[in-house]
């Protein structure tokens, strides 16, 4: 079956593989969670609010993260629903039905929010009202959240392209281009500003440092280069996310490597022998990282040396670590979360998300009466959690916004 479906997509000029990675670990996934998860758990899941952010992220593998500033949260479902809500109890401060396919996410800050469609366009909405200032169209489909200093925007596309684009009109200054391979993992890397600087991964497996005035690149370096005779095979995508700390970037590429680069000239501190497509955090001098096999990993953060080692969770799809006070989470395709210890990386509190889904997936049957069901297998959670302030907050992939928070058992 696999070669069937590999010979078809062989004839496609670019490749799209987020759905058919998901195929081929399909027979290798639990669906049932061990139950001795359930006996380690020593603190406890709070469901603060729950809301609906229109039909969801849609079947194909897009992930919708949202934007969190001090009082409010942003999100988006793939048709262009967005909402802006309030922090502390989910109630809805604006809404806008832009009615375009959106598949990068949110960014939100310095006035703008910013969203990025399948059709190539980038529209920026004003933050405190939601009402639409100015939309561009760019090269192609924009997969990852556009980024903004308060002056400059950043947005990668999913042709090998990155634009910068003035705030307060959406006039292109620069483009930066590169080559995109014959097959590719679903979406990109999300571009980053810091100082005079952009950094930005690419299909290619090459990471590079520009200059964000000009868009001159001051350095480019292969974080992993292309092995094997099938297409497959040489697939180095750097689509997950990188980590910019002082004066060192921790970049990870799918059959690859995370490497330690050291931003002022492209140097090389070290490099680990791991493969993810969801990317990095960092704490406590660690890196985290779900690898591409589904374990989750403890890296010392001066040398790239393994910590621990969890792999209870393979083959659950599991999604980037984050940190949560003195531990990291995940979520799952089946809508579970795991806090782990990010001291020896064993899982102390798990919870299933229940919340408001159409019966039927909303998105394929385009219906809006939501009934509270328990998740049903399969309709978990693609899109990585974000948080704040000792509160996190995700959203499913049938469109359920949850904020949640741990409290200590007694």
């Amino acid at each position: 079956m696999i070669k069937a479906v590999v010979s078809k997509l062989s004839r496609i000029p670019v490749l799209i593989l987020g759905v058919l990675l998901l195929l081929i670990s399909l027979s290798a996934c639990s669906t049932y969670l061990p139950k001795n998860f359930l006996a380690q758990e020593d603190v406890h899941v709070n469901e603060l609010w729950t809301a609906q952010v229109g039909y969801g992220v849609g079947k194909l593998y897009t992930r919708l993260p949202p934007a969190i500033t001090e009082k409010v949260i942003y999100a988006s479902d793939s048709e262009g629903t967005v909402l802006a809500l309030d922090r502390a109890d989910g109630h809805v401060l604006w809404k806008n039905l832009l009615n375009t396919p959106i598949v990068g996410g949110v960014y939100a800050g310095y006035g703008l929010v910013l969203l990025g469609s399948s059709e190539g366009e980038l529209l920026a909405l004003d933050q405190n009202t939601g009402q639409e200032k100015w939309r561009v169209t760019l090269s192609s489909e924009i997969p990852a959240p556009p980024q903004f200093n308060g002056q400059w925007i950043v947005a990668q596309t999913s042709d090998g392209s990155l634009f910068a684009l003035d705030g307060a009109t959406g006039k292109q200054k620069w483009v930066y281009k590169t080559s995109v391979p014959l097959l590719s993992l679903k979406g990109t890397s999300t571009p980053m500003i810091v100082g005079d600087k952009v950094f930005a991964g690419f299909a290619t497996g090459k990471f590079v440092a520009l200059s964000l005035s000009t868009g001159i690149p001051l350095w480019e370096l292969a974080v992993s280069l292309p092995q094997g005779r099938s297409e497959l095979e040489r697939i180095v995508d750097i689509d997950g996310r990188f980590i910019v700390e002082g004066e060192v970037a921790y970049v990870s590429a799918y059959q690859g490597k995370v490497l330690a680069i050291q931003i002022s000239s492209g140097q090389v501190m070290w490099k680990s022998e791991q493969s993810t497509h969801v990317g990095l955090e960092s704490a406590l001098s660690n890196l985290y990282i779900t690898n591409s096999e589904g374990v989750i990993l403890a890296l010392d953060q001066s040398n790239g040396q393994e910590v621990w080692k969890q792999e209870e969770l393979k083959s659950r799809k599991v999604t980037l670590p984050v940190k949560m006070g003195q531990n990291i989470v995940v979520a799952d395709q089946e809508g579970y979360l795991y806090w782990l210890s990010q001291i020896d990386g064993r899982i102390v509190a798990t919870h299933r998300i229940q919340g408001l889904s159409d019966r039927a997936n909303p998105v394929s049957k385009n219906k809006a009466l939501y009934t509270p069901i328990v998740r049903e297998a399969g309709n978990g959670i693609r899109t990585p959690v974000v948080v704040k302030d000792d509160t996190l907050y995700l959203l499913t992939n049938h469109g359920v916004l949850k904020a949640l928070t741990l409290t200590e058992k007694r």
